[in-house]
């Protein structure tokens, strides 16, 4: 496999965990922890997370670097995560965020043209 299916790989992992982390948030409007637990988007919460970890755990048996796919997967969930508060959760943000994660992106964009 090459270089381009790893990062696509990556991708889909990172996207399923911050779909996963946003319904749980969705979840978690409910009220309360039990009802959270009961709500009926947990299953496919708990089927995003496992599928995360499934392709993680394959790229990682296939030697990417760690610290790629760490910069790589917490630039993306910000970016993900930061823009379904704000569209979704009516979260605001504000210059130092994205500041931040203008910065994560740029640190991602340069690690993975080095070689």
């Amino acid at each position: 496999m090459n270089r381009l299916l790893y990062t696509a790989l990556i991708i889909a992992g990172v996207v399923a965990i911050a779909v996963a982390d946003i319904l749980l948030k969705k979840a978690a409007d409910s009220g309360n922890y039990l009802s959270a637990l009961k709500h009926p988007l947990m299953p496919v919460v708990v089927l995003l997370y496992l599928f995360q970890v499934a392709v993680f755990l394959f790229v990682f048996v296939k030697r990417i670097d760690l610290s790629t796919v760490g910069i790589l997967q917490t630039a993306l969930y910000a970016v993900i995560v930061l823009g379904a508060g704000i569209l979704f959760f009516k979260e605001e943000i504000s210059l130092v965020k994205g500041i931040g994660i203008a910065l994560a992106l740029i640190g991602v964009a340069l690690i993975n043209s080095s070689d």
